[in-house]
Order: structure tokens, then C-alpha cells, then sequence
């Protein structure tokens, strides 16, 4: 999904009437998708099947794509955007008066959804915790990440690439922001998946504790 993008691309064009500057640029969406996803993308391919699979209810007949996990992936996508923006303003403040300001300020928001988006593949691959064993269950998906980070610090800290992708390096202070962005989706989505066990745990109670009245 790119919503998380749309909503940086809404935001620049609301901020046009209020004289604020663009969060993010056409060449940082397509860095988004060939450095951020097309890697670990290809790589989840080599995930073997989640071990709690089996206990799930079979789908029903075109549920392959129900309006709960269409809820689930604009939600998805608007929350990982609104935090691209937020994280874009503080650095494009923090660099207020600088020749690179602008560069900077969307260098923060294409980090801070490809950061995201790690994120929500590990936390989609199973229902259960991210934390678990299932984590570190596919090799190359972590590589393929991996490969993805060093050309992602590639594009910000050489000069080259920051003249011509319109990027600019970050400085120590500046990686706090996308940083505790990711944390923040980590909580959020690792909570809802808590909950949602929770329930579903609740409701296969229910029928034992019937029987035993």
C-alpha cells in the first residue's frame, strides 16, 4: 500500500494555502519502493508457514481481501504517513536557516516510512507477537533489510546522491525522530494485535464454558 505516501503528498498540497513546504518528493517515492520494499518484499517469498496457522477458521469464499483487512491496511498506511509528516516537520525545523533544510526535513520523512514499513512486515508475518521465534525464522528476509539500510544510508550521506535525489545527512539528533517513530507504530500495532488475541481467546471460552453450565 502507499497510502502512507498519499498522505505525505495531501499534506503538501494542503500546506500550499498555509505557505508550508512539501514533505516529500516524487524521487523519494520511487526510493521508497525500490529501496524500501522491493527487497524485503521479494525476500518474504522464502517465509515458511506460521506454526499457529492451522488453528485459524478457514476463509470464507473472497475474503482474500474483506473490508476489515482493507480497514487494517488504510489505517496502516495513514498512521505510518501522519508520523512521516510529524517527524518531517520537527527536522525541517530543527535545520531552520540552512542551505539544506528542505533536503533534510524529507531525507526524515522517506526514512521514517520505509522504517515503517519494516516494521509492519515483521508484525504482519504472524498474529502472535513479533517478539517470538517467528521473528528470526527467515534469514533472508533480515538480509534483504539489511541491503536495503546500506543503500538507504548510501543516499544520505553522499554528496553525490544528496545533489541530485534531493536528500541531505542527518545528524545524531535528527535520527531520534524517525526513530521513535517506528517505536511508536511498534507499540501501537503489536497492541491491537494483543488485544485482537485477547478477544479471540474470549470468544473460543465462551462455548466450553456453555457446555459446562
Amino acid at each position: 500500500s502507499n497510502t502512507a505516501e498519499l498522505v505525505c503528498v495531501l499534506y503538501g498540497f494542503i500546506g500550499v494555502y498555509f505557505n508550508q513546504p512539501i514533505a516529500i518528493l516524487a524521487i523519494h517515492i520511487l526510493l521508497i519502493d525500490l529501496i524500501g520494499e522491493m527487497l524485503p518484499l521479494l525476500m518474504l517469498t522464502f517465509d515458511r508457514g506460521d506454526e499457529n496457522i492451522m488453528k485459524e477458521h478457514p476463509r470464507q469464499k473472497g475474503q482474500l481481501l474483506n473490508r476489515s483487512v482493507l480497514l487494517q491496511v488504510l489505517t496502516s498506511g495513514t498512521v505510518r504517513g501522519l508520523l512521516a509528516v510529524t517527524v518531517f516537520n520537527f527536522v525541517f525545523h530543527f535545520h531552520k536557516g540552512e542551505a539544506d533544510q528542505h533536503a533534510t526535513g524529507v531525507t526524515g520523512t522517506f526514512i521514517t516510512i520505509i522504517l515503517t514499513q519494516f516494521i509492519n512486515i515483521f508484525c504482519i508475518r504472524t498474529k502472535t507477537s513479533v517478539f517470538g521465534s517467528f521473528l528470526f525464522s527467515n534469514p533472508n528476509l533480515l538480509w534483504g533489510m539489511l541491503l536495503s539500510l546500506l543503500a538507504m544510508f548510501t543516499i544520505i550521506y553522499t554528496p553525490f546522491f544528496n545533489l541530485y535525489l534531493h536528500t541531505g545527512p542527518l545528524t545524531v539528533r535528527d535520527w531520534i525522530f524517525p526513530l521513535a517513530a517506528s517505536l511508536v507504530y511498534l507499540i501501537g500495532f503489536e497492541s491491537i494485535k494483543w488485544h485482537k488475541r485477547k478477544v479471540s481467546v474470549a470468544k473460543k471460552a465462551e462455548p466450553a464454558q456453555l457446555i459446562a453450565v
